[in-house]
């Protein structure tokens, strides 16, 4: 029997969240121990650093679990310079420019060792989460939905995993726990770049491109943060011209990520994990039994898509 089909796709979503909260919140005892080196520039960065430490060691962890759970294809680690829609990466590189550009002169005050450990933090970052969220969680609820026969898999499975996305992000209100407004903030805004970057990983099919979209994504919109980076995550500006931005933004960013996905077909997707057939296709999915092999999708009905 092949590894994945072990156990059931409920028991690996929840076994990938648990061990990555468990690795994420490792944070707290690595900067107690870095607290006991006498180093200046590591007090000053403690918990940045700490955390960081901890995105690092989750990504190796969670790419391990890629390869055991033969989602390779699926991510585009077998082909990472490999892309599947090239005018998309395009557009994106065009905006990102655009991005990088307004907010080039706040990075040319910081102070440059600061500077790079910000750029370096939030890459670890982008890598570890989309791992996470996109490489893992989302096809696993793309598999679980179809197993179970629902309508709309890739849709639901989008808004599930970029929910679990956005609601992690609490996590930040152990660092600022007086800003709690903020942070929901940040939640909402989480939920809904969680959309995007999950149609940039379904239209791509390269996760490493996903990341980094990710990590240029923190690293314009936390312009601020790197004049005095201390890691303690994003807090959120509540002055009326940014609330509506930050809405403007949302709102551009959610309906846009569900044009992505709204063509997209379960058919084009590398789930060499489900492996699933058809039992009769008058019964719409109702009923299917494992086989052996690469899974046959083709009959798949459109409304299940």
């Amino acid at each position: 029997m092949n590894k994945i089909q072990k156990y059931g796709y409920s028991s690996k979503i929840i076994f990938v969240i648990i061990i990555s909260l468990i690795v994420i919140f490792a944070y707290i005892p690595l900067g107690l121990l870095l607290e006991q080196l006498s180093i200046d520039w590591i007090q000053n960065h403690l918990i940045g650093l700490s955390k960081m430490i901890s995105k690092i060691i989750l990504f190796v962890l969670l790419l391990y679990t890629i390869t055991k759970f033969e989602l390779i294809r699926f991510n585009g680690l077998h082909n990472i310079k490999r892309v599947k829609d090239p005018i998309l990466v395009i557009r994106i590189g065009i905006v990102t420019i655009v991005g990088i550009a307004l907010v080039f002169g706040r990075y040319l005050e910081g102070d440059l060792i600061t500077v790079w450990f910000f750029i370096l933090g939030n890459i670890f970052i982008g890598l570890a989460e989309e791992f996470m969220f996109r490489g893992l969680l989302l096809p696993l609820f793309i598999c679980l939905l179809i197993q179970r026969g629902e309508k709309r898999v890739l849709m639901k499975a989008v808004l599930y995993s970029s929910l679990l996305f956005g609601f992690i992000h609490y996590i930040n209100l152990i660092s600022v726990p007086d800003n709690f407004e903020g942070v929901t903030f940040q939640v909402l805004f989480a939920i809904g770049v969680g959309v995007f970057l999950a149609g940039v990983m379904l239209r791509t099919g390269n996760i490493f491109f996903t990341s980094l979209v990710h990590a240029l994504i923190n690293i314009i919109l936390n312009n601020r943060a790197v004049l005095d980076y201390s890691g303690t995550g994003a807090t959120g500006n509540t002055e009326l011209s940014t609330l509506l931005l930050i809405l403007f933004t949302y709102l551009t960013v959610f309906f846009f990520s569900f044009r992505l996905i709204r063509n997209l077909s379960i058919k084009d997707l590398n789930l060499g994990i489900a492996k699933f057939d058809l039992v009769d296709d008058s019964l719409n999915i109702k009923q299917l039994v494992k086989i052996k092999g690469r899974p046959n999708i083709s009959t798949i009905k459109q409304d299940q898509v």
